[in-house]
């Protein structure tokens, strides 16, 4: 009697939906560690007249906070 055998591994489908959207997670991941995204994070939080009370604009405590690194 013959026995035929068959590879049935197959490598695993892996679509470039996947391939992309893990990379956008990893490059999420890093930007929430930078300490700066909590500063983003409050400045957003504050209100324009809580800022011009204390004699400071959004555009100044942006640059301030990214320092010059996104301009």
């Amino acid at each position: 009697m013959a026995h035929t055998a068959t590879n049935t591994t197959q490598a695993p489908h892996v679509s470039l939906r996947a391939v992309f959207g893990a990379a956008m997670r990893g490059l999420n991941a890093l930007m929430e560690r930078d300490p700066r995204m909590g500063q983003l994070r409050q400045l957003g939080e504050r209100s324009d007249a809580d800022l011009a009370a204390q004699g400071k604009s959004r555009q100044q405590e942006l640059r301030r906070i990214l320092n010059g690194s996104w301009y």
